[in-house]
């Protein structure tokens, strides 16, 4: 018995001659993996923009002087419910030190005690060169997906707004490098992306 491709062939009875055949179309989908590499913890006045921009401090900060300026961080802290070490805030920047000194004097000043930063870097496969504009499309969505999957508790819109089964009309998928913290290792789209929320048939 040959099914095409994209086809699941199920069979139903005891004898092949007698069997029900059930055909299944599958969904092809289309998916974008980014990878992300993550460094940390800091204190948050460690990344003053002073003292980060300084190559040697920055080796000694990362053991890797060339860690950029931008990306995506995660803030860790108290939480009145959650308790201690609990993941805070998830946010994408163009420039580190201005953002989390920004951070700093809003918020986290306030907090009941010292928060922890993670900075990620996104890969750019075979070390490819790529526009700001390109770069930071896929430091946007990296965020939306991160933060929708996380629910951190001091983020408010992108919990409510993103809708992972249109974004950019394809499959995501995050694989978190390094210094990851509590973010989980993968984390897809896939599950929102399947044929079954379609409806249609299935293998009987």
């Amino acid at each position: 018995m040959e099914a095409k491709t994209g086809e699941v062939v199920g069979l139903r009875g005891e004898e092949e001659g007698k069997s029900k055949i059930t055909i299944m179309k599958l969904k092809t989908i289309t998916t974008e993996i980014i990878e992300i590499l993550w460094r940390g913890p800091f204190n948050i006045t460690d990344l003053k923009k002073d003292t980060y921009n300084n190559t040697d401090y920055k080796e000694n900060l990362f053991n890797k002087s060339d860690f950029p300026d931008y990306g995506l961080y995660q803030i860790y802290g108290t939480h009145p419910v959650f308790g201690p070490n609990s993941l805070l805030y998830i946010g994408k920047t163009d420039s580190f030190t201005g953002r989390l000194n920004a951070h700093n004097l809003n918020w986290v000043k306030y907090e009941y005690d010292d928060v922890k930063v993670y900075l990620g870097a996104i890969g750019v496969p075979n070390c490819e060169t790529v526009t700001w504009s390109e770069y930071d499309r896929i430091q946007s969505i990296a965020e939306k997906l991160l933060v929708f999957m996380c629910q951190p508790p001091y983020n408010g819109y992108l919990k409510a707004s993103f809708d992972p089964p249109k974004i950019e009309n394809h499959s995501l998928a995050i694989y978190n490098f390094g210094k990851k913290a509590l973010l989980p290792t993968e984390l897809s789209t896939y599950y929102h992306s399947s044929k079954i929320w379609e409806g249609g048939e299935w293998a009987r």
